[in-house]
């Protein structure tokens, strides 16, 4: 970036008053000029000022185009907390990446400037292309997060009113309970208020939003009972305002719906639809994840970090990765593993990429391990896992192909770091986190042999720093599964025509290698239908069922099927609810379940010695190698018996219900 003067009319964007909160709340950017204007109010007020201070500044006013041409460059900006937002505008967005260079400039930290405009996808495609995913401002995720993002949405103009402020859209939310305590103003101050309200609502910015607009009014309201209030001299007749004002009110409760008539974050059905107009999105929009191209896999839980693109074929790093040092939020930011993930994919990919966006998987995704989780946490127990749990999500697009492609990045459980942490030398840990490796390449063709859906799988290495050595650690590569877990569907699809019958037989065909290889957990529960299990659409329609992660598996290869047979009836317990008909769900579940055994049961013993002989040449003992393993799972399902097991599972459904 060429270094550049840049005017600053306002103080610093970040500066804090001696009580330490901001000096301003909003910017505005005028790229041509180099200049940036801080204060707080609206932006139509700080434009004008601009343009005032630069007529001043010339000694001559401003011709009408040259003011149109200004006005029509600026690029809005909203300062909250320790950070500086930039609001886009879909068509121009080299003017907010000019804006972002001048704030960089001032200086503002790069990890402190973010982008508005999750939902528009004109920005999103623009910001994606230059590696740059994580400075979009990311959706509230958790009811924490939806309450903060509300409380800091509080503002107020220069009456004194209260409003809720969609950095998105620019508009301010009045509450019918905030106008119903305009009540207790004393006229003069309660006439500035109505005022207030009139004007901006009948104004709309730059993005064609009202300034100012009635929170949750429904077709009840007329608009023109604002646009077409007569305030002439009100403030000099107390009666006639407050005749006015109640007036007003009625007509706005009346509009509202009881449940939003009182401003309630605690409340779900109230913050959700706040949470709504801030974001400038309806229920019918998608998540963030959905926006960015993700599926449900990860159910809105990625964190994206600085990535990379590529121009004329150099590889560009984002410049924050330069920062890392200094800057302890570009440190948090900036993962070293994720430097070679991004050479890994530009091998693999000939380096013909435009661009390379990495996210990160804070957390597990599967009701299992959120289970286990909470329950550690309220038993005091500490960590609920052992080894590395670190999951990344790649988005790439090759030059001139026109989709994207998503890969899932998951680290070795147990590597090299691990075995050291355990006190193993660094070649007995080397030498363990091969046999890892390698068991877990063979237990992933083991399930595919054994009729479990899969995607293909590679490996890769990073190299990271760990007491004081740089070590290679691994990691498991797949394509991303677009689709929905199938753990957590909306109630809606069970409506759907003919999906719960394809849902009960996929669930039925899934199950039954599941069972045969053992899927649990290391406390021995069945692990099936609680997230890892995704449903492919096409074109509209429930086609298929891939299991996205086969972790657990072999876990369990000594046990009688029976024990933990009881266990695959939870998913058409589970669904008794949802399903139209749960006897004609069960019945199908039961039966697919069936036929899938004894047509697995029937390969095998049409091909023994391929399937016995497939791990021969592994190292062979009694302590759970894989070899070991797989021969006791084939011992185990050439003695099974399908058709009882079926009857045992129609009994624990039974049972269960």
């Amino acid at each position: 970036m060429d270094a550049v003067i840049v005017k600053m009319l306002g103080s610093p964007p970040l500066a804090r008053k001696p009580n330490g909160s901001l000096m301003n709340t909003i910017g505005t950017a005028f790229p041509d000029d180099g200049a940036i204007v801080s204060g707080c109010g609206i932006h139509a007020v700080l434009k004008l000022d601009y343009l005032e201070h630069l007529a001043k500044e010339r000694q001559a006013p401003l011709s009408p185009e040259e003011r149109r041409a200004r006005l029509e460059r600026a690029v809005d900006l909203v300062i909250r907390e320790d950070s500086v937002f930039i609001r886009p505008e879909p068509e121009r967005m080299d003017l907010a990446f000019a804006a972002d260079e001048l704030l960089q400039q001032i200086p503002v930290p790069k990890t402190r400037i973010r982008f508005l405009g999750v939902m528009e996808p004109a920005i999103r495609q623009a910001i994606k292309r230059r590696g740059e995913l994580w400075r979009i401002n990311p959706l509230p995720h958790t009811a924490d997060e939806m309450r903060r993002m509300i409380r800091t949405a509080r503002c107020t103009l220069d009456s004194g009113a209260s409003y809720y402020y969609s950095m998105e859209t620019g508009t301010r939310w009045m509450t019918y309970q905030e106008f119903e305590r305009l009540a207790d103003l004393p006229p003069a101050q309660l006439g500035l208020a109505l005022r207030e309200i009139r004007h901006h609502a009948n104004r709309r910015n730059k993005l064609d939003h009202p300034e100012v607009a009635l929170f949750k009014v429904d077709a009840r309201w007329d608009p023109a009972s604002i646009a077409n209030l007569d305030l002439e001299g009100i403030e000099n007749d107390p009666e006639r305002l407050r005749a006015v004002y109640e007036d007003l009110r009625n007509r706005f409760r009346e509009a509202v719906a009881a449940e939003f008539r009182r401003d309630d974050p605690n409340d779900h059905q109230w913050r959700i639809a706040m949470v709504q107009e801030l974001l400038g999105y309806g229920p019918e929009k998608a998540s963030e994840e959905i926006l960015m191209g993700l599926g449900s896999e990860f159910h809105l839980r990625v964190q994206w970090l600085p990535g990379a693109r590529l121009e004329q074929g150099e590889l560009i790093y984002d410049t924050v990765f330069d920062e890392a040092g200094s800057d302890p939020h570009a440190s948090a930011l900036c993962d070293e593993k994720v430097r070679s993930m991004i050479f890994n994919l530009l091998r693999q990919h000939e380096h013909k990429l435009d661009f390379v966006n990495i996210a990160r998987v804070p957390e597990s995704l599967s009701k299992r391990e959120e289970e286990r989780q909470q329950a550690c946490r309220q038993q005091d127990l500490g960590p609920a896992v052992q080894g590395r749990r670190e999951v990344y999500v790649a988005e790439l697009q090759q030059a001139g192909a026109p989709y994207e492609q998503v890969y899932v990045i998951r680290m070795q459980k147990w590597d090299v770091r691990e075995h050291l942490m355990e006190g193993n030398s660094l070649l007995d840990a080397f030498l363990l986190a091969q046999d890892y490796t390698e068991y877990c390449l063979d237990r992933h063709l083991g399930c595919r042999q054994l009729g479990m859906s899969l995607m293909p799988v590679s490996t890769g290495t990073v190299t990271e720093h760990w007491g004081g050595q740089l070590l290679r650690s691994t990691y498991f590569q797949r394509d991303y599964v677009f689709g929905q877990a199938t753990d957590k569907l909306p109630p809606s699809r069970y409506a759907e025509p003919e999906f719960a019958s394809t849902l009960a037989r996929l669930l039925g065909e899934a199950a039954a290698p599941n069972l045969i290889v053992g899927r649990c957990d290391k406390d021995g529960r069945v692990m099936f239908d609680d997230g890892d299990e995704v449903l492919i659409d096409h074109e509209g329609r429930l086609a298929g069922l891939i299991v996205a992660d086969n972790s657990g598996s072999f876990a369990d290869y000594t046990r009688d099927l029976t024990v933990t047979l009881p266990s695959y009836a939870l998913p058409v317990v589970s669904r008794k609810d949802l399903v139209p008909s749960l006897q004609m769900f069960a019945e199908l579940y039961v039966h697919h379940f069936v036929h899938r055994l004894e047509w697995l049961k029937e390969q095998f013993l049409q091909h023994q010695r391929a399937f016995r002989s497939l791990f021969r040449h592994r190292k062979y003992d009694d302590k759970g190698c894989f070899a070991n393993r797989w021969e006791k799972v084939l011992d185990r399902l050439q003695k099974a018996d399908p058709r009882n097991l079926g009857d045992r599972l129609r009994a624990s459904i039974k049972a269960q219900l």
